[in-house]
């Protein structure tokens, strides 16, 4: 079991990541300008890395609750999921919501 819960801490280390990503693509296409295009996409990243910090980081002192957590880590996976949608790649944003769904399932089940 240990291993199942390793293993599900790894993936969703590389869910953020793969969240970060999937803004900074998203927010890079948007931009007009080389500048706007850098800026849009280091302001997501920023903004996503804040928040997550703040809330979800296991060392922050204002960590959610477990429940609340699972929620808010779902809406930003979400979020990513549809920016991966509209910077044209469907078939990994399908691929990182399921995946982000099961391993918040594992997550909420592990109580992580």
């Amino acid at each position: 079991m240990q291993i199942i819960k390793t293993i599900n801490q790894t993936v969703a280390f590389l869910l953020e990541l793969g969240m970060l990503t999937a803004m900074g693509r998203w927010g890079f296409l948007q931009g007009k300008s080389t500048w706007s295009k850098y800026g849009i996409a280091v302001v997501l990243i920023l903004t996503a890395i804040s928040l997550w910090g703040y809330f979800a980081a296991p060392k922050s002192p204002n960590r959610l609750s477990l429940g609340y957590r699972i929620i808010f880590e779902f809406v930003l996976f979400m979020i990513a999921t549809f920016m991966l949608h509209k910077s044209g790649n469907t078939n990994y944003s399908i691929a990182f919501g399921i995946i982000a769904v099961v391993n918040l399932s594992l997550e909420y089940y592990f109580a992580q």
